[in-house]
């Protein structure tokens, strides 16, 4: 509940369980894909995510790994196949595994998970 209202946050609760307004993950999900960026807060979701390129340019970064990238193997049919390049961005460190690890712990976005298959944000470090 994204309320600091005890009363708002009991009457929020009692309207889910009684009429079910509460969509579900997926309807929300494409929900903000389909926002326009000119009326909400930021563009939608997956615009969003496909930004993770970004890295490429943090210095602590050695390599990324993202199609949306033009250095990457795989962008010229990437390219093709696709109209925007996801969300899912694999990077290592310069300093190594180690601070691979101190970074996804670190995060306050993304959980550490040892499976990427959900809609949250989260992260993994497969050398450890």
């Amino acid at each position: 509940m994204a309320t600091n209202d005890d009363d708002l946050a009991a009457t929020l609760k009692f309207h889910q369980y009684a009429i079910g307004a509460v969509p579900g993950p997926w309807t929300a999900t494409a929900a903000s894909r389909t926002q326009d960026p000119r009326r909400s807060h930021g563009p939608p979701l997956l615009e969003r995510a496909c930004r993770g390129a970004v890295l490429s340019s943090h210095p602590a970064v050695e390599k990324v790994y993202y199609p949306g990238l033009e250095g990457h193997s795989g962008h010229e049919i990437a390219a093709q196949q696709m109209s925007d390049f996801g969300g899912m961005v694999s990077f290592t460190l310069k300093a190594g595994a180690a601070a691979a690890r101190k970074t996804c712990e670190s995060t306050k976005t993304f959980t550490l998970a040892e499976s990427l298959g959900g809609v949250e944000a989260s992260s993994s470090c497969p050398p450890s």
